[in-house]
This record gives C-alpha cells, sequence and structure tokens, in this order.
C-alpha cells in the first residue's frame, strides 16, 4: 500500500490502523510524487488525501488511471461529508471507475 498525504504525521497513523493486514510500501506529500511512486511500485491499494499540492489525490488518480494503473483507490478528506464538496469528489470518484471510492473523515484535532 502506499499512502499519500501532505500532513506530516498521518502515514503512520494509516499504518499504525492498518499494519495488521497491509504493509505501506510507500508514503509520499504530493499527488505528482503519488503518480511517481505508484507507477514504480505497483501497489495493491493507494490510499490518498483528496486535499494536497502539486496535484490533488483525485487528480493523481485520474492520471494513474490514464497511465493504466490498476491499484485500487481509497480517498478520505477532512471535509468528507460536509456538502457540495464532497459530493464533487464522489462523482469525479464514480466519473474515473475507482474500484474502491471511500471516504473516511481525518481524526477530529488532527492538524
Amino acid at each position: 500500500m502506499i499512502v499519500a498525504d501532505d500532513h506530516p504525521g498521518f502515514p503512520e497513523i494509516v499504518d499504525g490502523l492498518l499494519k495488521s493486514e497491509f504493509q505501506i510500501i510507500g508514503k509520499v506529500t504530493d499527488g505528482e510524487a503519488l503518480v511517481k511512486e505508484a507507477m514504480k511500485l505497483n501497489p495493491d491499494v493507494v490510499v490518498t488525501d483528496v486535499s494536497m499540492p502539486v496535484l490533488n489525490g483525485i487528480e493523481a488518480a485520474e492520471r494513474l488511471k490514464e497511465l493504466g494503473c490498476a491499484s485500487r483507490l481509497v480517498f478520505f478528506d477532512i471535509s468528507c461529508g460536509l456538502g457540495l464538496h464532497t459530493n464533487v469528489h464522489v462523482r469525479r470518484c464514480i466519473r474515473i471507475r475507482c474500484e474502491i471510492a471511500g471516504c473516511f473523515r481525518t481524526p477530529v484535532g488532527y492538524s
């Protein structure tokens, strides 16, 4: 699994939660780096923040799909469930035919 998030320490939180089921083989902090790592490492799963610098998580996912990446994608966003912003993200995930389009809220108080 590759974890993409621009908040320091968040990949370690994901690792702690999922290490019994998944091995993190890459950690990146922006969408462009996510595309490069995913194409190089070919992970089974990519867990990505929606809001990141350079390319956001959805833009990176669109690029990965265009490049033929077969990784399953899981998205998370601090604004998840808070209205139109999230609906737009969900529609984009559906449009690029993500196998997994999950939306998980970033923990309250995490910044």
